[in-house]
C-alpha cells in the first residue's frame, strides 16, 4: 500500500508540468487595432526562434524569439498619427513561486511585451507597450 502511495506522488509530480513541445513559427502577420482612438494596422513578425541550451526546474527547454512590431495609422480629419518600429527578445521561462518554468504558449519581454500562441505554433496575440498603454494585436 505504501508504494502505491510512493507511486502516485511521483507520478503527480511528473505530470505537475504539461508541456507539449509546440515551437512557434516564423512568419508575419498584420491585423487592424485601435490606437488612441483611431484604427491603426498592426504588423508583427517572428524573425529569430533561438533554443537558449538552458532547463527550467522540470527539464525542459528554454526559447527567445525575436520579435519585430509596427503600428502605422492616419486620421486624415484630426492629423493625428500613429508610426512605431520596435524589435522585442521575449523568451518562455517565467518565475513561477520562485521556479523557472517553461511555457509552450506564452513568452514575455523585460519591457513589457507579451506574445500568445495557438497550440499549432501560430500567432495568436501580441501585446505591448506604447506611448504609456498597452496595446494588443490579435491574429
Amino acid at each position: 500500500m505504501k508504494y502505491f502511495f510512493l507511486a502516485a506522488i511521483i507520478s503527480g509530480s511528473v505530470f505537475a508540468q504539461n508541456i507539449t513541445g509546440v515551437a512557434v513559427l516564423k512568419g508575419s502577420l498584420k491585423t487592424k487595432t485601435l490606437v488612441n482612438g483611431q484604427s491603426t494596422t498592426c504588423k508583427v513578425k517572428v524573425d529569430k526562434i533561438r533554443n537558449i541550451k538552458e532547463e527550467d526546474a522540470y527539464g525542459f527547454p528554454g526559447y527567445k524569439v525575436t520579435v519585430e512590431a509596427s503600428l502605422e495609422g492616419r486620421n486624415e480629419k484630426s492629423e493625428l498619427s500613429v508610426r512605431m518600429d520596435q524589435q522585442f527578445t521575449l523568451t518562455n521561462f517565467w518565475n513561477v513561486n520562485g521556479m523557472t518554468v517553461a511555457k509552450d504558449l506564452d513568452y514575455f519581454s523585460v519591457d513589457g511585451a507579451f506574445l500568445k500562441i495557438k497550440p499549432d505554433g501560430r500567432l495568436a496575440s501580441f501585446s505591448f507597450p506604447y506611448q504609456n498603454q498597452k496595446i494588443t494585436c490579435a491574429f
